[in-house]
């Protein structure tokens, strides 16, 4: 049985966070360029981040171990207790980062990334097999089955 708000609200209050896992359900998705993407459930209560910083200028795919690519890449999710609004690539408003917890943040510690880029219709494809997330308190999870996503690229040349 899942607590009542008001209960959520006196821990929180006290300071006592209680994260819930991931659901790993993403139905929209948006890329800032090919270095920054990001995918959010239907009610915006969680979102993946992707951010790679060993995309190679001009490839059109690259596949990343997440085990032992974390200086290239980046996989974090974060959830929420309820919707969160946060700028999508240029929108105005809070940005992700200003709105991620520091504690309650899931990272990626092993599956493997591949993705696939359509300069041509500003498109990313996002593919992540076997992803096993890790919170600050070592707990992990592991996603249930293969997480894909489509992104429409902003800021980048078409």
């Amino acid at each position: 049985m899942t607590p009542p708000r008001a209960v959520l609200a006196v821990f929180v209050v006290l300071g006592v966070v209680l994260p819930r896992p991931p659901s790993f359900e993403y139905v929209e998705a948006v890329g800032c360029g090919e270095s920054f993407l990001m995918a959010w459930t239907k009610d915006s209560s969680e979102v993946v981040s992707i951010t790679l910083t060993g995309f190679p200028t001009g490839s059109r795919e690259a596949t990343f171990d997440l085990k032992t690519s974390a200086e290239r890449v980046q996989v974090r999710v974060d959830v929420f207790e309820g919707p969160e609004l946060f700028r999508r690539c240029g929108d105005l408003g809070r940005g992700l980062t200003d709105i991620q917890d520091p504690t309650s943040g899931w990272l990626a510690v092993a599956g493997r990334l591949k993705l696939s880029v359509d300069r041509r219709r500003s498109i990313a494809t996002v593919v992540v097999d076997d992803l096993v997330v890790q919170s600050i308190k070592k707990d992990r999870v592991r996603a249930k089955r293969a997480i894909r996503f489509q992104a429409a690229l902003h800021g980048t040349a078409g």
